[in-house]
């Protein structure tokens, strides 16, 4: 339940009654979305594709006796 007079958020969690005060309230971006979801275990994250490896010229070594 949210009391609009004094913005805190009242939770009944089966352990009696708690308050939360709220600082802010935002809209959520879908990128803030589905970071959410998947920090909570609602979604499964999405597998980036590493690219591929390409050949870099490098420097030359000399060798040392």
């Amino acid at each position: 339940m949210i009391c609009t007079m004094s913005g805190e958020v009242v939770v009944n969690d089966g352990f009696g009654l708690e308050s939360y005060r709220i600082r802010s309230i935002r809209e959520l971006s879908p990128e803030d979305l589905d970071e959410l979801l998947i920090r909570f275990g609602k979604k499964k994250p999405e597998i980036e594709q590493t690219p591929a490896t390409e050949e870099v010229d490098g420097a030359e070594v000399e060798e040392l006796d």
